[in-house]
């Protein structure tokens, strides 16, 4: 967390990809890889997702099949939604 922290990411945005590093895609469970506090690849079911966060949470989205031409940007809409739980200070 505090890698993420000094990296200029929002505690909160911080808090969240480390909680939440379950995924899926098309109902298929995916492998999440982090490669550092600001970027992340989530892989499965032929489909790699590649997401940046910045201080505010989501800055870019974007999607690739693998052996396939197929790609594109994803929209990210993002909810403030309270953490329940402790939370580190």
């Amino acid at each position: 967390m505090a890698e993420c922290e000094a990296e200029g990411i929002s505690k909160n945005a911080c808090y969240v990809a480390e909680q939440n590093r379950k995924a899926s895609i098309n109902s298929v469970k995916a492998v999440v890889k982090r490669y550092n506090a600001s970027y992340y690849e989530i892989s499965g079911n032929g489909y790699t997702a590649s997401i940046s966060l910045n201080a505010d949470g989501v800055e870019t989205a974007s999607y690739t099949k693998a052996h396939s031409c197929t790609h594109g940007f994803m929209q990210v809409i993002q909810k403030n939604t309270k953490v329940s739980g402790s939370r580190p200070a």
